[in-house]
Parts: structure tokens; C-alpha cells; sequence
């Protein structure tokens, strides 16, 4: 598969219309990226109807992909007035998180992160999380 790291970057006011990944979509069979020490702020999903609501405003992982997001943080990253996971989203992925700071970010469902049929590892992690900030659905 490809293997793709980031490191020491801001990733900001990313915006997506309609579908996936205001900040960045990962889609593919054996992708795997690799964050280190990540800001991902400001990112927006701003679908108008719930039928085109998309998922992961900052990050989307979809099948079969790999993230690992150590050492950074999300915040502000908002899906309104529909989307999933203000910050994180994934669908079939595999997901894990480290040392990393999710606040403030919005979705209608999963505010700071949303998982179907995923799998998700927090470790040393800080979400934020108020009612409704972290879905999982599926395994």
C-alpha cells in the first residue's frame, strides 16, 4: 500500500461543499497517512440538504484506509447545518489516535468523532466531549 506522513503543519480553513473531508479525504485500499504534530483548525463541511451530508470536516478515512494521528490537535471543525464528525470521520478504517487534543469542533452526529464499521484506538487523548461528540456505529 501507500504510506503518506505529515509533520509540523497547520492545516486551516479547508471547506467542502458537498461530501468528504473539508481538510483532507482519505480514500483508498491500503492508504495509510501518518500525522505528527498536526493543527487541523477551522476546517468546514457546508452541505445545505441532509441528504448531501458528508462526513470528517478535517479528516475523512474510508475503507480499507489507515490514520494515525499523533501529537496534535483539532478544533473549530464544524459540519453544520449536517455532516459527522466535526473533527474525525470513519468508514471501515482504521483509526488511531494519540496524545492529541479534539475541542470545539461541531457535527449534527459525532462532534469530535464519527466510526462505522471502524476500528478506533484513543491513547493519552483529550477530547472535549459534551453530549453526542463521539459515534460509533457498527463494529
Amino acid at each position: 500500500g501507500t504510506s503518506v506522513a505529515l509533520s509540523d503543519l497547520t492545516i486551516r480553513d479547508g471547506f467542502s461543499a458537498a461530501g468528504n473531508g473539508g481538510g483532507i479525504e482519505l480514500r483508498g485500499e491500503k492508504l495509510s497517512l501518518n500525522f505528527s504534530r498536526i493543527n487541523m483548525t477551522d476546517n468546514r463541511l457546508g452541505v445545505l440538504r441532509e441528504q448531501d451530508a458528508g462526513a470528517g470536516v478535517a479528516v475523512y478515512a474510508g475503507t480499507g484506509s489507515r490514520l494515525t494521528v499523533t501529537d496534535s490537535s483539532f478544533s473549530g471543525n464544524v459540519a453544520a447545518p449536517y455532516g459527522r464528525g466535526g473533527a474525525i470521520a470513519a468508514n471501515g478504517a482504521t483509526v488511531v489516535i494519540r496524545g492529541t487534543v479534539l475541542e470545539r469542533n461541531a457535527a449534527m452526529d459525532g462532534g469530535a468523532i464519527a466510526v462505522s464499521d471502524s476500528s478506533l484506538t484513543l491513547e493519552r487523548s483529550t477530547p472535549t466531549l459534551s453530549p453526542g461528540e463521539l459515534q460509533r456505529l457498527g463494529r
